[in-house]
């Protein structure tokens, strides 16, 4: 938890106002003791009664004087008195604002485990969600209002005392824009496509992508470069970004590496629970965020980054460098635009793509957010029986690479 809202008894125990010396003048001043002006005890002797005479010569010479004494002194000691008081109050009202403040942290807190994943999924019920945070950011304004409103009315003798009451102010300060961003996290709409089109990919992936085991077969290349990965990378596990249809999640698992995988898709996020799978339904870019650094050895993304704008290209490379521990990989892979056939036809087959990336292009980018060593990975040529046989034409060997080459390609790189 924040130390800023750790508000335990045993710290609120600890913030009491203590004002000793001021007390212990109001507690002096009540005490009956012989005042200025008045006589002292008589001793029955001779020198006793002399002083007497004495004493009360001076007390006539002095009359003007005693009278502006005795009449400071009580003014000290009801000023002492209503100090020590309002410092009472105040050290009370803190005590409840304290309190307030540790209820509203526990309520917080208690909400935040309600959220699990499949509250993430149901985020069509973000409008209540978002009146019952606004509600809680309202009652910690109210707070801060009571606070500041209490605060003028503190002397300057008495603000000195407060110094904590800065902190405190500090702490809700911090726990409203908590609130203000939880407000924005909640409310963010959707950034793929809507949920009502989730079936419609699922049926585009089954005629364009090709049947699983194919799409297995093709992805075997891969996992001797995971399984490197995961022994460097200390055994952390992997995270797959666009999880899809989950055919490589399968073979990480039948490496015997763990691994979890994210898709938009709730269609294809169910199919894949059913299957075993561990599949989290959501926005990648809203969830690599929530990752801790350094905690996966291997992060892959197969036919995701063609999807995405350069801002979102840089925050998602950006966050996987972050998150992969030093001897893990990164493995993306991404239509071949040099192939003429790809960049000007089946690439636009899917709606939802941005624009090809060449190889040269994303080696470059990945290279340049502090991921080492890229390398490219050529896939999926065309079958042998489209190529012209070979020859020492320029013209055919330039149709042979630019036409019947490589549909795909992978490009890896590592974390040191």
């Amino acid at each position: 938890m924040n130390p800023i809202l750790n508000l335990s008894p045993s710290r609120l125990e600890g913030t009491g106002i203590r004002m000793p010396y001021t007390r212990r003048l109001f507690q002096t001043a009540e005490m009956v003791h012989p005042q200025i002006g008045e006589m002292p005890p008589q001793p029955p002797t001779l020198r006793g009664r002399l002083g007497a005479v004495l004493v009360r010569i001076v007390q006539r010479m002095l009359f003007w004087y005693t009278g502006q004494i005795r009449a400071f002194h009580k003014a000290v000691s009801e000023a002492a008195g209503e100090q020590a008081n309002v410092v009472e109050q105040l050290d009370t009202e803190q005590r409840r604002q304290l309190v307030l403040l540790s209820t509203t942290v526990e309520r917080l807190s208690a909400f935040e485990r309600q959220l699990t994943d499949n509250e993430a999924r149901a985020l069509e019920g973000r409008s209540a969600l978002a009146d019952r945070v606004n509600t809680l950011a309202k009652e910690v304004s109210a707070t801060v209002e009571r606070l500041s409103a209490f605060e003028r009315q503190l002397t300057d003798d008495e603000a000195r005392a407060l110094e904590g009451q800065t902190a405190l102010t500090d702490r809700l300060n911090t726990l409203t824009d908590g609130l203000n961003t939880l407000i924005k996290e909640v409310s963010a709409p959707r950034k793929g496509p809507s949920a009502v089109h989730d079936r419609l990919f699922v049926e585009h992936a089954e005629s364009f992508r090709g049947d699983r085991e194919d799409i297995k077969s093709r992805m075997n290349v891969y996992v001797p470069y995971a399984k490197e990965a995961f022994v460097a990378a200390a055994c952390a596990p992997a995270l797959d970004l666009g999880c899809g249809r989950g055919e490589w999640l399968e073979l990480l698992h039948d490496a015997g590496i763990p691994a979890a995988g994210i898709d938009w898709n709730r269609d294809l996020v169910n199919e894949n629970r059913e299957r075993g799978l561990d599949t989290i339904e959501g926005e990648i870019l809203q969830i690599l965020p929530t990752l801790p650094d350094e905690s996966r050895s291997l992060i892959t993304a197969f036919h995701v980054l063609e999807h995405l704008t350069f801002p979102d290209l840089l925050e998602m490379i950006d966050h996987t460098a972050r998150i992969l521990k030093p001897g893990g990989i990164a493995l993306f892979e991404t239509p071949n635009p040099r192939n003429l056939f790809v960049s000007t036809n089946s690439f636009y087959l899917d709606p939802t793509h941005q624009h090809p990336l060449p190889n040269e292009f994303l080696a470059f980018v990945v290279k340049a957010r502090g991921l080492c060593d890229p390398k490219v990975i050529p896939l999926s040529p065309f079958p042998d029986d489209f190529r012209l046989r070979q020859s020492d034409c320029q013209a055919v060997n330039f149709i042979n690479e630019h036409f019947f080459g490589p549909q795909d390609y992978g490009i890896l790189a590592h974390k040191e």
